[in-house]
């Protein structure tokens, strides 16, 4: 996770107070001073990115369902007994 870029450190610091991950006054602190554009130390971006784990499932997006193949209407069986229709 890019944590140089604001955008994606307000985002990690607005999940983590969303989900009550860590010390809330000190990720507050963070994202405000993020907000802010002041300087952001060394040791609060390693913080967060050990706390990134927690929220790292949330970042990916979901995957997506595999689309059924369509069943073909023209069968050569019969729907009722199941028998081969010629």
């Amino acid at each position: 996770m890019d944590l140089e870029r604001t955008d994606i450190l307000i985002d990690v610091c607005t999940k983590l107070l969303e989900m009550r991950v860590g010390d809330r006054p000190r990720i507050s602190s963070i994202k405000k001073r993020t907000e802010e554009g002041k300087i952001l130390y060394q040791l609060d971006k390693k913080y967060l990115e050990r706390l990134c784990q927690y929220i790292k499932y949330e970042s990916q997006p979901p995957p997506q369902a595999q689309p059924r193949p369509q069943q073909n209407q023209a069968s050569s069986f019969c729907g009722a007994c199941g028998y081969g229709v010629n």
